[in-house]
């Protein structure tokens, strides 16, 4: 809740004008920022998204070549691979996206997502190798061995994938930087103040005047 209420403080609307019409547009005024090597971070990101296409590739490798059994223990974390594989690629989307810029509300859906379901996904296909190991050791009645070792394989590949995604992860360094559009909205804000004040000022006058032409009215009725 207290997330929410923090990015919808990120945000003010403003009445622009827009084909002769006022429009009500939404800027965001909270933290930029920015990386601490562009080129750096474009290489990460682009090894980011090659990782991504990895895990995809060997999920479904696992998926459609090699895994042709209902075990539980193989099979729930196998599952589980789909969630973690489609909320990675997800965050990667959104990475590249954002440009060279990133808001302090949208880390929650790129770096600081990325690491903990990376973790998740080489910890799953990690369970998925070793229980499928115990799975071909314990079932003598089991023939195909050949799709088994294809599952383990791919599957320890996606674990090694994970994890070297997960590493690549913290080489992304972010430094702040100024937000013009604070300024300017600070700026905005503080000129709508000083015309309000004017405005309430002069409706005082006003008021003033008023009260004084009404006293003056009266005490000359007073006289006649």
């Amino acid at each position: 809740m207290a997330g929410g209420r923090k990015k919808l403080d990120s945000y003010v609307i403003e009445t622009v004008e827009h084909n002769g019409k006022p429009k009500n547009v939404s800027v965001y005024i909270g933290k930029l920022f920015a990386y601490d090597s562009p080129k750096l971070a474009l290489r990460i990101r682009i090894f980011l998204c090659v990782i991504g296409f990895y895990l995809v590739a060997t999920f479904f490798a696992c998926g459609f070549s090699a895994f042709h059994n209902n075990v539980l223990y193989v099979l729930i974390p196998f599952v589980v691979l789909v969630v973690t594989a489609f909320l990675y690629v997800l965050s990667v989307i959104y990475l590249m996206s954002y440009g060279v810029l990133v808001k302090e509300c949208d880390f929650g859906k790129t770096i600081e997502r990325m690491r903990p379901v990376l973790i998740i996904h080489a910890v799953c296909s990690a369970v998925c190798a070793v229980g499928d190991v115990f799975f071909v050791a314990f079932d003598p009645a089991y023939s195909s061995m050949i799709h088994e070792s294809v599952f383990i394989v791919f599957s320890a590949l996606g674990c090694l994938a994970a994890i070297v995604g997960a590493c690549a992860v913290k080489l992304l360094k972010f430094h702040e930087v100024e937000n013009p559009e604070t300024a300017r909205i600070e700026k905005k804000r503080e000129e709508q103040k000083e015309f309000d004040l004017l405005l309430e000022l002069e409706r005082k006058e006003k008021i003033k005047a008023q009260s004084k032409a009404a006293n003056d009215a009266r005490k000359k009725k007073k006289r006649k």
